[in-house]
């Protein structure tokens, strides 16, 4: 008789897991592994080596097989990352002699504009491409430009008289070649070319076109020089009695109320007179002046009106004026009268 044995061997677990990142950024790639002591491998895309570069997200698998020829299989789920969302904002459009301001939208853990700069915002001053690479919090590149435009600011010229005659009115006018501008005039006007002044000063204009660039004009308005105009004269005379009106002031054309054309007249009545001149540049002025009469002394006669033979009464003149003259001549209040008749 005889005996013979044999050993059986129970092989361990050939693989243990598939290691590696399971996520990855678009546009980029992942490594995945096997880990284990095996003779053989065989991944679900028909590669046979312990390593799988992978670009593309879904579900992978492997067999392997190890030393004694056992087989086993295992599988992991590859996925990307949502690509990050890169966006610039701000005004693309650069009016002339301006700076813009171009800010990156959404939180990143890194970002770099096109200038090198990694400030929150970036500040241009001239037109062209504008970009940012923005690295997300799972460290994915994103990128977005924005091309930046020039544009000229519109011209405006301000059209008017620098001198005009005081108290008229004289319009200013706006002239742009760009028909489409809004207008902005210091006393609040707007979308009107025109305003129509009565006061000296600076008046300006602002236009601003449909990019929002904006241009500016000004201009310095003031009277013409001009000698002041006023009636001289005594405004209340007496019944009976002439005054002389003067007007001030050398005009090359003079007019009164009364139709006469020199600098001077004289009046008889009482009333309102009124002169008009007008000067060498063609501005008219007017000036009136009220005449009254005085009002008259009030007069009464105080004494006898009757005496005896050879002798005679003395009359005396009761007044509030200040000149007194009889009809004879004499000039005293009181008037001796010897001889009858009317006194």
């Amino acid at each position: 008789s005889g005996e013979a044995s044999i050993e059986i061997i129970q092989a361990a677990n050939p693989i243990d897991s598939i290691i590696g990142l399971t996520n990855f950024c678009p546009e980029l790639f992942t490594t995945i592994a096997v880990e284990g002591d095996f003779e053989e491998a065989l991944w679900s895309t028909n590669d046979s080596t312990t390593e799988l570069t992978i670009s593309t997200a879904g579900l992978y698998s492997v067999t392997v097989t190890d030393t004694y020829g056992c087989k086993i299989s295992d599988s992991v789920e590859i996925s990307t990352f949502e690509p990050p969302q890169v966006s610039i904002i701000g005004d693309v459009i650069l009016c002339e002699g301006t700076t813009n301001i171009l800010r990156l939208e959404g939180d990143f853990e890194q970002f770099v504009w096109s200038d090198q700069s990694d400030e929150d915002s970036l500040i241009i001053n001239a037109e062209g491409l504008s970009s940012v690479e923005a690295i997300s919090n799972e460290g994915c590149l994103g990128t977005d430009s924005v091309q930046v435009s020039l544009h000229l600011n519109p011209i405006v010229e301000l059209q008017g008289d620098s001198l005009f005659c005081e108290s008229t009115t004289m319009a200013l006018t706006a002239n742009s070649s760009n028909q489409s501008v809004q207008y902005d005039w210091p006393n609040g006007s707007n979308d009107v070319d025109r305003i129509t002044i009565s006061q000296i000063g600076n008046y300006f204009v602002t236009v601003t076109d449909e990019f929002g660039c904006r241009g500016s004009d000004s201009l310095n308005i003031n009277f013409y020089p001009s000698d002041s105009l006023d009636i001289e004269g005594v405004t209340a005379f007496c019944p009976g009695d002439t005054t002389t009106l003067i007007a001030t002031g050398s005009y090359p054309f003079i007019e009164w109320s009364t139709g006469e054309v020199e600098s001077s007249i004289n009046i008889l009545e009482p009333g309102n007179y009124s002169v008009t001149v007008t000067d060498e540049f063609g501005c008219v002025r007017m000036e009136s002046l009220e005449l009254t009469w005085l009002p008259a002394p009030n007069v009464s006669i105080t004494g006898d009106t009757s005496f005896c033979e050879n002798s005679f009464v003395q009359l005396e003149a009761q007044t509030d004026g200040v000149f007194v003259e009889w009809s004879n001549g004499t000039t005293d209040t009181q008037l001796a009268v010897e001889y009858q008749g009317e006194y």
